[in-house]
């Protein structure tokens, strides 16, 4: 449970803004994040994405953790010395 977390900066990643707005509000995790990088940022590559939502959260990139299920996020990452973690979608 991200209640019994501690206090760790965590910001979505999205390419829609009120589709990821919707989806936390759902879930009742929108209260869990300082920040949000959407669509609405205007950036084009997922680099641009990834360094904004370090800069957002006040953090070098490579104090941050990204999670994705994409080789191309997982690189993007490893580019921005972003640490990078692998999921797999099932």
């Amino acid at each position: 449970s991200l209640s019994h977390t501690p206090s760790l900066p965590l910001l979505p990643l999205s390419h829609t803004p009120l589709h990821t707005q919707a989806a936390l509000a759902r879930m009742t995790l929108h209260d869990h994040f300082q920040c949000m990088v959407t669509a609405e940022d205007e950036l084009d590559t997922i680099s641009q994405r990834l360094l904004t939502a370090s800069i957002k959260l006040g953090r070098a990139p490579n104090f941050c953790v990204y999670f994705d299920s994409s080789p191309r996020g997982i690189t993007a990452a490893h580019n921005c010395t972003l640490k990078a973690v692998a999921v797999q979608v099932c």
